[in-house]
């Protein structure tokens, strides 16, 4: 029975993990926080001392706190609601661009046929003109 739970909640993690606005909050804030980011990572000094200048320096007042969590969130809202309208401007535009693409080959290619009979007709009839003329060849040259 704990095994189901254990699993049960491993899936909901997952699960809300991969939640396509979760994923953008998740990717905006890492993005627009990267400095914070890499000072807590990489940084030699205490755990302690790396939280208490970030603290100091990034979070001094309270708008801090906005400009840090809020932007993101609100970065994020906004590209979850207006991607999808996006998304079918850009397959709008693709389906137009091959539809237009395929009505040029056809026009090209009913333009070659318009072109082909008569350039076959004018052939033959070059064929025909050379084979009643008689070349001779002049002995002084």
């Amino acid at each position: 029975m704990t095994i189901e739970i254990q699993e049960s909640l491993k899936d909901q993690i997952k699960q809300r993990l991969f939640d396509p606005l979760i994923g953008i909050i998740i990717l905006s804030t890492i993005t627009y926080n990267w400095k914070i980011i890499v000072i807590l990572i990489i940084d030699s000094r205490p755990i302690i001392d790396r939280i208490s200048y970030i603290e100091n320096f990034y979070f001094s007042n309270n708008t801090a706190y906005f400009y840090h969590f809020g932007l993101p969130l609100i970065f994020s809202i906004i590209w979850f609601l207006i991607y999808p309208y996006i998304r079918h401007l850009t397959s709008i535009y693709y389906t137009w661009n091959i539809l237009r693409t395929e009505k040029t080959k056809k026009d090209i290619n009913n333009k070659l046929q318009s072109i082909e009979q008569p350039l076959i007709r004018f052939y033959q009839q070059i064929k025909n003109l050379n084979s009643s003329y008689i070349t001779t060849k002049c002995e002084s040259a």
